[in-house]
């Protein structure tokens, strides 16, 4: 079965809906991942703008303690797409800055999620998805990659990243 985009929303609709206020819980996707967004096997592709409007909400009902787990292609583009006026759409997103292969996703994340215990603690999470991905736990370029909103909002604000139109050219 070929999930189409009105049904993707439609289930993420429906977790909005039916969570509780202060319900803490992760969402991990595997999809096909384009510069664009989320892919679907319909061939649709949800933006990654409409994917942060949906996530949002959910986010706001958790006070801002939803972490998403992208495991797909080209999940990095997701942090193209933030909008740092809005309210962010989660707490930490986990994504990939290379094509994953479908073996790759399956052991390393069977690997992230049996050492993820703690929602608010998924460093040995990392360190394990880390190892069985690249070898080692604390790879200098990690395949798979966690950044924080706060890190997402600094690097997109930095002024040294931009320094002429942030007045600060010497």
């Amino acid at each position: 079965m070929h999930i189409q985009k009105k049904d993707f929303i439609k289930i993420l609709k429906e977790i909005e809906l039916k969570m509780k206020n202060d319900e803490i819980f992760t969402l991990h996707f595997e999809t096909h991942g384009e510069e664009q967004g989320v892919g679907l096997a319909s061939d649709e592709i949800i933006t990654w703008e409409e994917f942060h409007n949906y996530l949002r909400p959910i986010n706001e009902k958790m006070n801002n303690l939803l972490l998403v787990v992208l495991g797909m292609c080209k999940g990095a583009a997701v942090l193209s797409y933030i909008e740092p006026q809005k309210r962010a759409p989660f707490l930490a997103i986990i994504g990939s800055h290379r094509n994953l292969l479908v073996d790759e996703v399956a052991r390393g994340f069977a690997a992230f999620f049996t050492e993820y215990t703690d929602l608010l603690d998924i460093s040995k999470g990392m360190r394990a998805l880390n190892k069985e991905i690249d070898g080692v736990e604390n790879p200098t370029n990690p395949t798979l990659w966690c950044f924080h909103n706060e890190y997402i909002f600094d690097a997109i604000f930095n002024p040294n990243r931009d320094p002429m139109h942030f007045g600060v050219a010497n």
